[in-house]
């Protein structure tokens, strides 16, 4: 008999059955039980457009809304839940979360092994709250992101900046103490807060490292040797002394040396003498320096006065003096108010000129080099004028040296002017940085592209294509062509000389202009020459043609009166 009401007006229908309903069994033990052999026993397909799917809702507010899954082992053996508690559920808490109104996801039983919780493919697991993310597992690296979604180690944490805490990774101990922090704004402390950052290596009481203990007269940075640290010899930092260097057995408290502790830079003696580069040998002077000094300022303050020089004795001791001869012209320090008229040598003692400068000796090597002076420009152009001595081919004399003055910028040599230069003695070169490109020999000769000439004759040698405006040749011209007294070739005489030349009269042959080149004035005025030449020719030759023309014309006028008398006599 059915146990299925007819529809209502809705289409709705249900079961009146007061019992269990069985589906693939005839002894149902659950409400709704079903049984089967096949992977899937229920499939539920929603196509509406809200909420498609299992609907589970227990209206005892004291117990669960639950899914509930068993496996073969069988009175929950082995089981993973998803359950929601009702509003006033009194069960035990789950993981320190009371049931009531609570999601709780979990598996249990004595044979469960764990619970997995993750995607099959590449997907991230995000886990979040209140509507926004918090952490997520990438899906392809596995990386860790807390506070961020693109994790770039497998454990990447980001805070959110907001006023919810002051650190961004923070590690207590057992009493609540911090014991690791790591600050929103990126710094890290151990043991104490971001205000006041301890840090200790070894125990509390025979630390061989502290940084910021905190405390009255505590240093900030102390190396300890045993357990009071009146046994220490390096403290920095003091709220009473700032710096503080202890004396251990002699030797200098403050030492600088090389890895292997062989070669001592910098000592700081008890006396407050510093030596650098000494090898720990104090002479009793403040500062002591064995090697060069370098600095952008030196300010030497005893004795000195306006228009006072730096002199030194013959120890060495440097002292201001008044200059010599101030008084009397010789010299002028104060804003160039006195010219002066004597001499002012730098490297010489003897000067023989308003400004000498005398450098060291130049090698005789060739190809070496002896930068005499520089000239700096603005220093963020980095423009530089240096003045050098080159050594172009061994020797000692200034045969073999060239004086050269070159632009700099940006450590690249730019152009320069050679005195002397290799191959012109006596004569000038210009070139771009390390290429000559013209040079002016001692007679004057002015060379491009090129360093020597076969023949010196020509004041100017161009290995290269040039291009002007305009060229102005000096040349006499042709015009004795036209002279009564000139000499024309007849044409037969002028083609005897071309086949036994191969070139005209007067006209340098191929191979004498291949090797010498070409005069342009002279070869001009033989070009207008050979011009002048042929218009004498054409002019005999059109006499010659009218002269023909004419006898053309006769000839033909007694042929047609001989040709009229021959009809006639017909």
């Amino acid at each position: 008999m059915s146990q299925w009401s007819n529809p209502d007006a809705s289409g709705n229908i249900w079961n009146t059955n007061t019992g269990n309903v069985g589906i693939g069994t005839t002894s149902p033990t659950f409400p709704f039980h079903v049984v089967g052999s096949v992977n899937d026993l229920i499939g539920i397909t929603g196509s509406g457009g809200g909420r498609g799917g299992i609907y589970i809702q227990n209206t005892n507010s004291g117990g669960f809304a639950s899914l509930i899954m068993e496996n073969n082992h069988g009175s929950f053996g082995s089981y993973g839940q998803f359950v929601i508690g009702g509003s006033t559920n009194g069960y035990s808490n789950n993981f320190g979360l009371s049931n009531a109104d609570r999601v709780i996801i979990s598996a249990g039983g004595p044979n469960n092994l764990g619970l997995s919780i993750g995607t099959q493919t590449a997907q991230p697991l995000v886990f979040g709250t209140n509507n926004a993310e918090r952490m997520r597992i990438d899906g392809s690296t596995g990386k860790v992101g807390i506070g961020m979604t693109t994790p770039q180690a497998m454990l990447h944490v980001r805070s959110t900046g907001t006023t919810d805490g002051t650190y961004s990774f923070l590690l207590q101990g057992s009493t609540g103490n911090n014991t690791f922090m790591v600050g929103d704004a990126g710094g890290v402390y151990v043991g104490s807060t971001a205000t006041h950052g301890l840090v200790m290596i070894n125990s509390a009481t025979d630390a061989s490292l502290s940084l910021n203990p905190g405390g009255v007269n505590v240093s900030a940075l102390s190396i300890y040797t045993n357990v009071s640290p009146s046994g220490n010899y390096a403290t920095l930092g003091n709220s009473s002394i700032g710096f503080n260097f202890d004396t251990r057995g002699g030797i200098p408290p403050l030492r600088i040396m090389n890895a292997g502790q062989t070669q001592e830079y910098l000592s700081l003696f008890s006396n407050g003498n510093v030596c650098i580069n000494t090898n720990m040998t104090d002479n009793g002077n403040k500062l002591q320096v064995n090697g060069n000094l370098w600095t952008t300022g030196l300010i030497l303050p005893t004795s000195a006065g306006a228009g006072k020089v730096l002199t030194s004795d013959a120890n060495g001791n440097a002292t201001w003096q008044t200059a010599s001869g101030s008084s009397s012209g010789g010299w002028s320090l104060a804003s160039n108010s006195t010219a002066t008229t004597d001499n002012v040598g730098i490297g010489t003692t003897t000067p023989a000129a308003p400004l000498e400068v005398q450098v060291g000796q130049l090698s005789q090597t060739a190809g070496q080099t002896y930068e005499m002076a520089r000239i700096d420009g603005y220093t963020a152009n980095n423009s530089q004028i240096r003045f050098l001595l080159n050594r172009f081919a061994a020797g000692t004399g200034w045969t073999t040296a060239s004086t050269r003055i070159q632009a700099w910028t940006d450590v690249s040599p730019q152009a320069y002017i050679d005195f002397n230069p290799n191959g012109a003695t006596a004569g000038m070169a210009f070139g771009s940085g390390s290429t000559e490109q013209m040079r002016i020999t001692q007679q004057g000769n002015v060379l491009i592209g090129k360093t020597s000439q076969i023949n010196s004759g020509y004041m100017l040698d161009v290995n290269g294509n040039g291009r002007f405006n305009q060229v102005v040749v000096n040349t006499s011209g042709a015009d004795f062509v036209f002279d009564s007294a000139y000499h024309l070739p007849s044409l037969p005489e002028l083609q005897k000389y071309v086949q036994a030349n191969h070139h005209l009269p007067d006209i340098a042959p191929a191979a004498v202009m291949q090797q010498k080149g070409v005069d342009l004035g002279d070869n001009q005025t033989r070009l207008l020459q050979k011009v002048e030449e042929l218009t004498l020719y054409l002019i005999q030759q059109d006499k010659e043609i009218k002269a023909l023309k004419e006898r053309n014309r006769v000839l033909e006028s007694m042929e047609q009166r001989l040709s009229r008398l021959e009809q006639s006599l017909k």
